[in-house]
């Protein structure tokens, strides 16, 4: 009798041929998990047409102006400098419009993006290992793009934050896939075309998105175009196409060489990578720890070829390079396709299914925070949370609001000793590190100073980390600076630009006594005098010193 060889649960077996019909059962049932997973979440994240976040919501905010920038007219890199690509701003834009409000923008964006990338996910698993493998980390892939949570950060502190990250690491993990060879060797050619396809269409977004998982991708296939012969001309198609894609959207005006140069000039002011790679390994030693024995248990069954030997060392090692860049400090996703890339290579005993029980293993952890993080925001986007409150922020909520405690901090009496988050002036001892509401406030007032010196329609910059206020205003942004201020990160006293091109269009300073960053203080040693020059002092409070721009001033 016929015998077909397939791998239902990443198991390796003969089945007959009648045995087909239990295998699309199988596979089947694997879609049906992953539309019922995607059905909850989606509705957890979008009925509530809101949006929640437990901390950083700074960070966000840095997003939805990004946003508000694009519908005043503006182009991401082009008419502000950011060293993100325009997908980080241009999915949360469509849904703020879409919604018409900033509440719910970033999860409808989010699950947008799962709806379109997980499919992707879950036909390239199936064509490679089994159901339950292609089950569990296709569900993994739309839980870490939907679920609002910086990855192995506390399920409680459900926020959106660097959101670009959570989308990068299951794109990139899914890219990768292509690297496993397909089980059926005869498959027909349009299978290997829309994979290329869909890894060209990805790895073309997450050029646009953060250009640090595009180098890994193109990276991960010049490794198999030059040492794995049955990839080789499967990896060059899906470069060369996602290279041309990236090409015709430079003639399309979106900005390709002026994005490069923003990423260039980040790269100057912070370094390729932020370094404390023993932390990582450390946080992540359960990872490498079943990885390791997954590439031990496989060197004992299996003849690995060197391009199997290259793949278990070029993933751990891309996944810490770029931990090494991030603010949080776990990418489990990239290290689990190595479980699948591991069943694959599997061809028989002593326990086949070892690579499946590992990767349960693996998961379960990450899945549990993933579960908390999704009760966090299903029981706070909601009226009983503070709500930011301004225009289209109506139902933006925000966590830990505790008592304020900002009376007990001694504002700086001079723009170069603002207080920054965490730190005493003149110390580098931490102290005191701000609450949602604390930030609010600050926003707060400075939104009140704006407005009782009739300043909301003029162009405004804040010597900060963020600028929110022109979007809570409604007044019109600035063009030609970052969008965003990190000393050490985006900027430094090297990159900056001078004072006559940063202060061209600023009709309106403010220079926070109490910051979020240390930018305040470069900030003003870089442009105070000019500030000082060309600017009246029209106005201050316990927070903030505003200053008009002269009339006469050239």
């Amino acid at each position: 009798m016929t015998r077909i060889v397939a791998r239902a649960s990443g198991l390796t077996e003969g089945v007959p041929a009648t045995g087909l019909g239990r295998l699309d059962r199988a596979y089947g049932l694997a879609w049906l998990a992953l539309a019922v997973v995607a059905a909850i979440l989606s509705a957890i994240f979008l009925l509530p047409r809101a949006t929640y976040s437990a901390a950083y919501v700074g960070d966000v905010l840095v997003a939805l102006e990004g946003a508000y920038r694009i519908a005043e007219g503006q182009w991401p890199s082009v008419d502000f400098k950011s060293p993100l690509g325009f997908m980080s701003y241009w999915l949360p834009y469509i849904g703020w419009q879409t919604l018409g409000q900033f509440g719910g923008a970033m999860e409808f964006a989010s699950v947008l993006l799962a709806v379109i990338v997980t499919p992707m996910a879950m036909i390239m698993a199936q064509a490679r290992v089994g159901a339950i493998l292609s089950a569990l980390f296709s569900i993994w892939v739309f839980c870490l793009l939907v679920v609002p949570m910086e990855p192995g950060m506390p399920g409680t502190w459900s926020n959106q934050s660097m959101h670009y990250n959570r989308w990068g690491w299951p794109i990139l993990s899914t890219i990768l896939l292509l690297g496993i060879e397909p089980r059926d060797a005869m498959r027909p050619r349009w299978r290997t075309a829309l994979d290329v396809a869909f890894v060209a269409v990805l790895l073309f977004f997450l050029f646009w998105l953060k250009v640090t998982y595009f180098a890994f991708g193109g990276a991960f296939l010049a490794m198999a175009f030059l040492i794995a012969p049955r990839l080789r001309w499967t990896a060059f198609a899906a470069g060369a196409a996602a290279l041309v894609l990236v090409g015709l959207s430079g003639l399309a005006g979106l900005g390709i060489v002026e994005y490069i140069n923003d990423i260039r000039e980040a790269g100057a002011a912070s370094g390729v990578v932020r370094g404390g790679f023993i932390g990582l390994i450390v946080n992540n030693a359960l990872e490498f720890f079943l990885v390791a024995v997954m590439a031990a248990y496989l060197l004992t069954v299996t003849r690995p070829s060197l391009f199997d030997i290259a793949v278990f060392l070029f993933v751990p090692l891309a996944g810490m390079i770029i931990l090494g860049q991030n603010h949080h400090d776990n990418g489990p996703l990239l290290l689990a396709f190595l479980f699948l890339y591991g069943a694959r290579m599997h061809q028989g005993p002593p326990r086949p299914e070892l690579p499946v029980l590992l990767l349960v293993v693996f998961a379960v952890p990450h899945m549990a925070q993933m579960a908390m993080s999704t009760l966090t925001f299903a029981r706070n986007a909601n009226a009983q949370s503070v709500a930011i409150g301004y225009p289209g922020f109506e139902t933006y909520y925000v966590g830990d609001t505790r008592s304020n405690a900002l009376s007990v901090v001694a504002a700086a009496e001079a723009p170069e000793q603002a207080f920054v988050a965490g730190r005493l002036i003149g110390s580098e001892r931490h102290t005191h590190i701000y609450s949602q509401g604390e930030m609010l406030e600050m926003i707060g007032q400075g939104v009140t100073l704006l407005e009782e010196n009739d300043l909301t329609d003029l162009r405004i910059i804040a010597f900060d980390f963020l600028n929110p206020f022109p979007m809570f205003v409604g007044a019109p942004p600035l063009a030609g600076i970052h969008i965003w201020f990190h000393p050490g990160r985006n900027i430094s006293d090297g990159t900056l630009p001078p004072a006559g091109e940063f202060l061209a269009e600023a009709e309106v300073v403010m220079v926070a006594k109490l910051g979020f960053s240390d930018a305040t203080a470069l900030l003003w040693e870089t442009y105070g005098d000019d500030v000082e020059d060309r600017y009246d002092l029209v106005g201050e409070n316990d927070i903030w010193r505003v200053y008009r721009v002269r009339p006469d001033a050239g």
